[in-house]
């Protein structure tokens, strides 16, 4: 063999089939597979053959900026300047069939729940497929006005607070941060598990969470 791998590669895992699936009971499969992402109780999310949704066709994809971490680091009006928000990535043949250009304000379905955001035309993504950072559109921690027995207490900090757009999606010519309010946040438009109710989709082996299986139509404000 010219090219050799470093070490062994196991195609039959014996520690994976010890594990069940809690739901049903059934064993974890120790062979490598592509299966239909599934809710806890089975009913299928996304198909591997397939992912058409005729109500809402565009799959949302995110992914975490070099310039943000975690939620907390959003409370860091540096950072903020550097992305004052996350635009929604739509590629141009899926802007002209909805009459979206670039900075538009929009209105993201996800069918259990929608949000405002900014269209960013670009393509830089793939038809079908939307997407945005993950970490904006914060509303815990005093990012937006809190009314607590009768006392409405404004945003902790008041800085990039502002009534106006100022800047176009992914520039910096601005130089303000905007509010830790700003932006959308991303798992208000993941799926729940119709098993669960309260909580999103995941892997059962891994226990990740389940973030490109949620499908969304995108319409202007």
């Amino acid at each position: 063999m010219r090219y050799k791998l470093g070490s062994r590669v196991d195609f039959y895992s014996e520690v994976v089939p010890k594990g069940k699936h809690s739901y049903t009971g059934a064993r974890f499969d120790p062979l490598p597979r592509v299966d239909d992402v599934e809710h806890y109780g089975g009913e299928v999310q996304a198909s591997v053959t397939h992912d058409a949704d005729t109500e809402r066709p565009l799959r949302l994809i995110n992914w975490k900026p070099r310039t943000q971490g975690m939620h907390r680091t959003t409370n860091s009006p540096w950072l903020r300047e550097t992305r004052p928000e996350n635009p929604l990535w739509i590629n141009p043949r899926d802007a002209d069939e909805r009459g979206l250009e670039n900075g538009d304000e929009i209105v993201i379905d996800a069918g259990r729940n929608s949000v405002e955001g900014i269209a960013m035309v670009t393509n830089g993504i793939r038809p079908g497929v939307v997407g945005a950072m993950w970490g904006w559109g914060r509303s815990g921690d005093g990012a937006v006005a809190e009314t607590i027995d009768g006392e409405t207490r404004g945003p902790v900090e008041e800085d990039g607070h502002t009534p106006y757009q100022f800047d176009e999606p992914m520039t910096d010519e601005a130089g303000l941060a905007k509010g830790r309010d700003a932006g959308f946040a991303i798992n208000h438009l993941q799926p729940l598990d119709e098993a669960l109710g309260d909580t999103g989709l995941s892997d059962l082996v891994g226990g990740s969470n389940a973030q490109y299986d949620a499908f969304v139509e995108v319409e202007r404000k």
